[in-house]
């Protein structure tokens, strides 16, 4: 009864389309019928016979996987017109030199206390540089890279 139940409900390719959502649907798995707007946005920007090709010229194992990144790609694109996902990697590229920039200068910067500092990652740093310093010995103990800090 569930498989017959599948097929009742058009797929949102098909409801788009105005056509009976036949059972071999390619599009059927990716784009039920609670997932119109998500259609829409992949519609708009790759169209039906391009996403169709873009999951067939991959394994049937990694489609899933395709269809969310054309879903969020479609979605990013439809928020920002202009320059897509490329804005948020620049956004995040500056982000990311500028925290590598500020761990630099902590490095090169003396410590507080005069004890000699290992090299720390950048979690620890990014700790260390956004919360008040020194806090008590209690909650870091010896193992712990933060204690040469205190």
């Amino acid at each position: 009864m569930n498989v017959d139940m599948m097929f009742i409900a058009t797929c949102a390719a098909c409801k788009h389309q105005r056509k009976k959502c036949e059972p071999n649907c390619q599009l059927a798995p990716y784009f039920p019928s609670t997932k119109d707007e998500d259609f829409q946005n992949v519609y708009r920007l790759f169209g039906v016979n391009n996403t169709i090709k873009h999951i067939n010229s991959v394994a049937n194992d990694q489609r899933a996987k395709l269809v969310e990144t054309l879903i969020l790609e479609a979605k990013i694109r439809k928020e920002n017109p202009v320059h897509g996902c490329l804005a948020i990697e620049r956004k995040l590229r500056a982000e990311i030199e500028a925290l590598e920039k500020e761990l630099e200068m902590e490095r090169l910067a003396e410590p507080e206390v005069g004890l000699d500092c290992p090299k720390l990652n950048l979690c620890e740093s990014i700790f260390y540089v956004t919360h008040q310093w020194p806090f008590p010995f209690r909650y870091f103990g010896r193992d712990s890279p933060l204690y040469y800090f205190l």
